[in-house]
């Protein structure tokens, strides 16, 4: 199991603390990410199957995960995807309430409607994630969907030719 409070809005008193007393006393082991490499610790204490980092390698971490806690960034929600990790999804503000959203819709994860989930509703989630195998199938499709595009290069040749597009007339400004 992975928590990420993000790398933007970094209070671990928002995802961190309560998934902390959520799974501290769970069969579960938990790599927490605080989001700052130069600040790797927390202020309180981590229970005794959690290790905390600042920053983790997500290709040498995902592989080896059952679930992730997020705060719904794109980053680490596209991260997991690809590598067929369902979400537990803490979108709290910006676009990620939308993110939340849409993976629970998707059926890949669950979203907690909130940025700040009390322990309670994160502990329901982890038993209704880890006991329905639905939601790593549907994360794992998604994955696999994701793997078959190479993104950088599609939306390269995509730019290309709508300028190719525009210079033969094409497209005409309003």
């Amino acid at each position: 199991m992975h928590v990420t409070q993000g790398t933007l809005n970094v209070d671990p008193d928002d995802l961190i603390r309560p998934t902390f007393a959520a799974l501290g006393r769970q069969p579960v082991s938990i790599v927490a990410t605080t989001g700052r490499a130069d600040a790797p610790e927390l202020p309180f204490p981590a229970p005794p199957n959690a290790h905390v980092a600042g920053l983790v390698d997500y290709a040498a971490l995902l592989p080896r995960l059952d679930a992730m806690i997020t705060n719904g960034g794109w980053g680490g929600v596209l991260a997991a995807l690809a590598h067929g990790v369902p979400l537990i999804v803490a979108g709290g503000d910006i676009d990620k309430p939308v993110i939340a959203a849409r993976i629970g819709w998707a059926g890949a994860g669950i979203d907690l409607r909130t940025g700040t989930p009390k322990p309670r509703a994160i502990l329901r989630a982890w038993r209704r994630l880890s006991a329905d195998p639905g939601y790593r199938e549907r994360a794992a499709a998604i994955g696999r969907a994701l793997r078959a595009h190479d993104g950088p290069r599609e939306v390269v040749a995509h730019t290309l030719g709508l300028i190719e597009h525009r210079r033969a007339g094409g497209l005409t400004r309003r």
